[in-house]
């Protein structure tokens, strides 16, 4: 997401925008292909590092919404953690439908896990 012009909150209720990641990082952050690679590799990293500790200490949750900042010098900053059914319909706005319908299916993904399968 991205906020208003001059919010400090990039809220949909707010005046922000749904846009995919790559979208947001070639056309706000001006990075070229490699270094979009680059941060969704560190994004993603990131996310699974937090699910890990989590897990480690016995919190478990079938779904969350990581909200993670970039800011202009490509460091990530994790904003907040949403564990209470985090809806993902911020990808449909984003028209991302593939990843809405992938993310609708992790939590039977995670239990599967958890039973170990």
């Amino acid at each position: 997401r991205t906020g208003a012009r001059l919010s400090i909150v990039s809220n949909i209720s707010s005046g922000g925008m749904a846009y995919p990641a790559e979208e947001i990082l070639r056309d706000g952050l001006m990075l070229n292909q490699d270094e979009i690679f680059t941060v969704k590799e560190r994004m993603a990293e990131l996310c699974i590092n937090v699910c890990k500790t989590l897990d480690r200490y016995g919190i478990n949750y079938g779904m969350l919404g990581l909200d993670i900042g970039i800011d202009d010098k490509k460091r990530l900053w994790i904003i907040e953690i949403n564990n209470r059914y985090p809806h993902p319909a911020i990808a449909m706005r984003a028209n991302e439908m593939d990843s809405y319908y992938t993310v609708l299916s992790y939590p039977l993904r995670y239990a599967k896990w958890l039973a170990g399968f």
